[in-house]
């Protein structure tokens, strides 16, 4: 992750612990239970998969002011999004979602399939 301010930073944890639980909901979606994660696993995700390239102390300090700012409830060693954090989510998902789906098409389809005829144009480096 790039240097970014707190808000910015919160935004960016509320978003992926979000996704975090969608996935996890359509992953459990048949079972007769929920999933959450805790915050040391939640950190080490994070740091693992190079969602960001933050110290875990300060990812943690981070998830203990969204908890103070009421976006974030860690009961019983679970982390979830409260009501709060589940509209903060929203509110970011719906402001990245064009990206992610241009960021998906590309990934899933050649682009040669939109297109009769594709031009490209290959230079020696």
């Amino acid at each position: 992750m790039a240097k970014i301010d707190k808000e910015r930073a919160k935004k960016f944890i509320l978003f992926t612990l979000g996704r975090i639980n969608s996935e996890f909901g359509k992953q459990f979606k048949e079972m007769p239970f929920d999933a959450s994660i805790t915050k040391s696993a939640f950190i080490e995700l994070a740091r693992k998969a190079q969602f960001t390239t933050r110290k875990a102390r300060t990812l943690y300090k981070h998830l203990e002011e969204l908890e103070k700012r009421k976006y974030v409830d860690y009961a019983k060693k679970s982390l979830v999004l409260t009501k709060r954090g589940k509209r903060m989510f929203e509110k970011v998902h719906n402001e990245l979602e064009p990206y992610l789906n241009i960021a998906d098409v590309l990934a899933k389809h050649e682009m040669r399939k939109f297109a009769k005829k594709v031009q490209t144009v290959l230079r020696v480096k």
